[in-house]
């Protein structure tokens, strides 16, 4: 009696290799689509986001030049002085800014006093004692 010998297919070899290589393929671009999914989603929430935001923060006017200063807190760094037609004249600091300043008050303003700015004529800053 003779062996039973199998001659071995390369044609399922080949075929295993390449149902292999196949599903390797599909993982690959199944997980690239996975990450552009989860990327967009990322995107589209942070959009969202903002919107939302947006719609319950309202956005206030920025307040620069003259009408930013109007309220601000100015520190006297030159004392006032009266002036014979009624109020006082002097030199405050406002946002770490010297301005030339006059106040309606007749009495002398020592420095360091505390004081608000109430109005801007031009470069001369209209203060209130606080």
């Amino acid at each position: 009696m003779r062996p039973i010998v199998r001659e071995q297919s390369l044609w399922g070899m080949e075929f295993m290799l390449s149902l292999l290589g196949f599903a390797a393929l599909t993982l690959a671009i199944l997980f690239v689509g996975l990450m552009a999914l989860v990327y967009a989603g990322s995107h589209i929430a942070g959009r969202m986001a903002e919107w939302i935001f947006d719609l319950v923060v309202p956005a206030r006017p920025s307040r620069i030049g003259a009408d930013g200063m109007i309220g601000q807190r100015a520190t006297v760094a030159a004392s006032f002085a009266p002036l014979p037609e009624g109020g006082s004249v002097g030199t405050v600091r406002v946002s770490g800014e010297t301005w030339n300043a006059r106040c309606e008050a007749d009495s002398i303003v020592p420095n360091g006093a505390a004081l608000r700015v109430a109005a801007v004529d031009e470069l001369l800053l209209l203060v209130e004692r606080v």
